[in-house]
């Protein structure tokens, strides 16, 4: 994406030891959150695969120990899953879009390409900024002084608005249920307490 030779004309005139430090700082936070992805993938297959036994089995579980109202648990949670995943993917979706048209009026190579590889890294929370520093970095490196200004500033824009803004506003159901499960399990504890209170 860049041509022959400008990473190294750029590291030639950079602080070694200042190059070094971001570098690790960098692939530390790069890989932490790489690791909580790679975790949530292989946890989502599982759950995928071995769904329907491991509802079942919950159910009954709940069934057990809550009652009646385990249904009613159930179906408050699901609602609450369901409001996280489609707030993750919608706010994916409007970076990658925005993003896409940003890149593409500042100047930038490939916008297409940044921005999938930008909303791919937005699924998980902080992670779109690491493409928006990497696009602005090779940008500087080609020349592109102001194009990298532009697409740092207003990626960075698309990144906070859909993090802090869409993100709330689409999962504020979702939080709604949490909050209920919260305050329904703390009824059911409180009741029990009193119940076996008043029996002893």
């Amino acid at each position: 994406l860049a041509p022959p030779g400008s990473l190294s004309l750029w590291a030639q005139h950079a602080d070694p030891a200042a190059v070094v430090g971001w570098a690790q700082s960098l692939g530390q936070f790069m890989a932490r959150q790489l690791f909580i992805v790679a975790f949530t993938i292989l946890a989502l297959f599982f759950l995928y695969q071995e769904g329907a036994s491991l509802a079942q089995r919950l159910g009954r579980v709940l069934r057990d120990g809550v009652g009646e109202r385990a249904e009613r648990y159930l179906a408050l949670a699901t609602r609450a899953v369901r409001a996280s995943v489609n707030s993750m993917l919608l706010v994916a979706l409007f970076i990658g879009l925005a993003c896409g048209l940003v890149y593409a009026l500042a100047g930038v190579a490939h916008p297409a390409v940044w921005a999938a590889i930008t909303a791919s890294l937005a699924l998980a929370p902080f992670l779109g900024y690491g493409a928006v520093i990497a696009l602005t970095l090779h940008l500087v490196v080609t020349g592109a002084a102001t194009a990298a200004l532009v697409s740092f500033v207003a990626g960075s824009l698309v990144l906070f608005c859909g993090d802090k803004i869409l993100r709330p506003a689409i999962a504020r159901n979702g939080n709604r249920t949490l909050v209920q499960i919260a305050f329904k399990s703390i009824e059911r504890f409180v009741e029990r307490r009193v119940r076996r209170a008043c029996v002893g």
